[in-house]
């Protein structure tokens, strides 16, 4: 009975080992084998040679051990296997560790499709002449394959929804790629080829996968981008084209703005993007299913304004069309609402701006053009501008960027209200240097529009058409000598302008209507005033005076006690000061020995006259000899007494 019973055990525990490994042979002859633990969810194959003939292929779930493919989570595969067969691994969805060894040289169709949990970085092994079809679809967690120099063809879907999939080199050897190989790479951010391959590049400024030629990645054109990274953007040149699914399921895509040289060529470029909501183009079509499933989509502008922009099937598949707005050029507002929103359920079609019309931006108004992408800024519409205004250096109007280039003339005709102005210091055409408050070209160092503020630079040569126009605040005017030509209207309507400086030696070219309804007194060099009067003789309301003379520098003098101003203009008042110090001061006990030292400034003025220079002159009282009080005594008294003498008016 106890021997039954050990029987019966030891029969037992054979049964429970046994159960935890199935497996068999396979391949050619029989030359391999294959065992899974249904414990350690473990798949080994094992043995020497190939899994399959040339001309005969696994179909999807047809291998060994594809009764146990949801289990599988490790696969071992050991040295001296040589093929690994079409779908070997097929929807083996909890896969996560693969080891592939150097003697395997064919890996073939669709090995990994489905394997979602695949996380172990694979190096395919050198002798793989081709990456074929579905070879990882839908591996969705493998971080990096690594491509060796024998391959030279990427077959179709090859690396297709690998979402994490960060970095991709392609080598020289590779010669053709399939257009659909890497459609969801999701998660690129880095994207090389080799130097010298023949049919592929990628540059540092664009990151991405590039066709040189056409025929090389059916059915594409040359310059068409196979793969982008996400950090990428499109580059000058071109122009470019997008291959099949190139921007598909990008979760970080949330504004997309066309550049005019990247073609929107295949289908289904942007499908899957989750946080697309808005998209800018100029293109005249969208491919098919262009927009796919992009569920956040909530407005289009299209500038294309020609025709109707051409919907191709599928273009809108899974988007609510009642949460979408369609921006359309506003001669072809109609067109659309009678000939695409019956199509699209709950589709709202509204006009773009309307830029042969000034618009306003951050309370500045601008002329756009949309040909050049310059902004213009011009006089608003109703009433003036006023406070502080500030020039940016680019304005942004419904996804498009224009660049601030000009002023218009009398931008800011009466607007009295502005208090300063500043450009921007990023803006490479115009700026308000050293704080002048004006807007100036700098090319043409023209001072474009300015306030009662403004003062006007040295730098700046000429005074722009209707640069100051209208202001009734503006009083006075100080023109340098290195202004050269005054535009027109330039101070037309300055009705409380009564000064102005004008320094130039030779008249300016004055515009029409520059001084129109100004009353002022203009003064000139003496030797310029004839010139100024002539080229000013239409404008009644400018006398033009010479500048005041300025008066002779004083002379000063000391003598007998006295000091004298003496100046070659006659008539004029002198202003002094006197100030003294006492030095080698010496105190002896019973008497003090000073030697002072004075110092005489002295300038002087006279009515209609400038100023003269100030002079200054030291004196040292120890010159002064003798008993000046008659006391018989030589002392400070008799010191004291020439100073007041000095003083004395």
């Amino acid at each position: 009975m106890r021997n039954l019973l050990v029987f019966l055990v030891c029969a037992l525990l054979s049964q429970t080992a046994s159960a935890s490994v199935v497996g068999g042979k396979f391949g050619l002859n029989n030359n391999l084998t294959w065992s899974y633990n249904t414990d350690t969810k473990t798949l080994t194959i094992s043995g020497t040679g190939a899994v399959l003939e040339d001309n005969s292929h696994w179909v999807w779930g047809s291998a060994p051990w594809s009764a146990h493919a949801a289990d599988i989570t490790k696969v071992v595969i050991n040295s001296g296997v040589t093929q690994i067969g079409d779908y070997s691994f097929y929807e083996c969805s909890k896969l996560k560790t693969i080891s592939i060894p150097s003697s395997v040289t064919e890996i073939r169709e669709g090995v990994f499709f489905g394997c979602h949990s695949l996380e172990t970085p694979i190096v395919i092994p050198d002798g793989q002449y081709r990456i074929e079809r579905d070879m990882f679809h839908e591996c969705y967690k493998l971080p990096s394959v690594t491509i060796p120099n024998s391959v030279v063809y990427i077959d179709m879907e090859a690396f297709s929804h690998c979402y994490s999939l960060t970095s991709l080199h392609i080598p020289a050897s590779v010669k053709e790629i399939d257009g659909t190989a890497f459609i969801y790479c999701s998660g690129l951010t880095s994207i090389t080829v080799a130097e010298g391959n023949p049919n592929f590049y990628s540059t540092p400024g664009l990151n991405a996968l590039i066709c040189k030629f056409a025929d090389v990645s059916y059915p594409y054109k040359a310059n068409t981008i196979l793969a982008i990274s996400r950090n990428a953007s499109i580059p000058a040149g071109g122009p470019w084209n997008t291959g099949y699914n190139l921007f598909s399921g990008r979760d970080d895509i949330v504004t997309f703005v066309v550049p005019d040289n990247l073609n929107m060529f295949w289908q289904d470029t942007f499908a899957d993007c989750p946080n697309l909501t808005t998209f800018v183009t100029h293109s005249a079509s969208f491919p098919k299913g262009c927009f796919m499933n992009c569920t956040s989509l909530t407005d289009l502008y299209l500038y294309y304004n020609e025709s109707l922009v051409n919907f191709s099937d599928d273009v809108f598949r899974g988007i609510p069309t009642e949460n979408l707005t369609l921006h359309v050029p506003a001669s072809l507002v109609d067109r659309y609402k009678t000939n695409i929103a019956p199509y699209y359920e709950g589709i709202t079609i509204v006009p773009l701006a309307d830029l042969t019309k000034p618009v306003e931006i951050g309370g500045i108004y601008y002329q756009l053009d949309p040909e050049t992408k310059t902004a213009q800024v011009v006089a608003k519409p109703e009433g003036t501008y006023a406070g502080v205004l500030n020039i940016p250096a680019t304005v942004s109007l419904e996804f498009k960027t224009y660049t601030v280039t000009s002023v218009a003339p009398k931008a800011f005709a009466g607007s009295d209200g502005i208090t300063a102005i500043t450009v921007a210091t990023g803006n490479t055409y115009l700026d308000a240097r050293n704080g002048c408050n004006a807007i100036i070209d700098k090319a043409a160092k023209t001072l474009l529009a300015g306030c009662a503020a403004s003062t006007i630079p040295t730098t700046v040569t000429s005074i722009g058409e209707g640069a100051f126009a209208g202001l009734t605040t503006l009083t006075s005017l100080s023109l340098h000598s290195g202004i050269t030509a005054i535009g027109a209207d330039a101070f037309a309507g300055c009705t409380g302008l009564t000064a102005i400086e004008c320094y130039a030696e030779k008249v300016p070219m004055i515009g029409d209507g520059a001084f129109t309804d100004v009353t002022a007194t203009m003064q000139v060099l003496a030797s310029t005033k004839e010139a100024y009067q002539m080229a000013l003789a239409a404008y009644t309301g400018i006398t033009v005076v010479n500048f005041p003379e300025k008066i002779k520098t004083p002379t000063i003098t000391y003598g007998d006690g006295k000091v004298k101003f003496r100046c070659e203009t006659e008539g004029v008042t002198f202003h002094y000061q006197i100030t003294g110090t006492a030095t080698n001061q010496k105190d002896t006990g019973d008497e003090v020995e000073l030697s002072p030292v004075y110092q005489v400034k002295v300038y002087a003025t006279k009515d209609g006259w400038i100023d003269s220079d100030e002079v200054s002159l030291p004196i040292n009282a120890l010159s002064i000899k003798g008993d000046v009080n008659g006391d018989g005594v030589v002392n400070v008294s008799d010191v004291t007494m020439v100073v007041n003498m000095i003083l004395k008016p």
